[in-house]
C-alpha cells in the first residue's frame, strides 16, 4: 500500500516537471520570439512516439530510447523550423 502511494506521488511529481518543461519552453520562445510557436510541442511529441517506436519495435531499453530521441529531435527540428518558416514568411523585397 505505501509501494504504491509512494510511486503514485514519484509518477505524479515527474509528469508534473515534464509539463513544467514544457511550458517553459512556450513561454521563452513567446517573450523572444512574440508569438507562440507550437511546433515546440510538435517536437516534443514526436520525441515521445519515437521513444515508444523504439521500446516497442526495436525493443531498446527506455533509459537508451531518450538521448537517441533527444538526438533525433535535435536533428530534425531545425530543418522543419527553416522549412516552416521559409513558407509563412512572405519575401522581402
Amino acid at each position: 500500500m505505501v509501494a504504491s502511494v509512494l510511486e503514485l506521488i514519484f509518477n505524479g511529481v515527474a509528469y508534473g516537471v515534464v509539463l513544467f518543461l514544457i511550458a517553459c519552453g512556450l513561454s521563452i520562445t513567446m517573450g523572444l520570439m512574440g508569438f507562440t510557436n507550437l511546433a515546440h510541442g510538435s517536437i516534443v511529441m514526436f520525441g515521445g512516439y519515437l521513444v515508444v517506436a523504439l521500446m516497442k519495435n526495436f525493443g531498446w531499453p527506455f533509459l537508451a530510447t531518450i538521448p537517441a530521441a533527444f538526438v533525433v529531435c535535435a536533428l530534425v527540428g531545425p530543418p522543419s523550423s527553416v522549412c516552416c518558416f521559409a513558407a509563412c514568411t512572405p519575401p522581402v523585397n
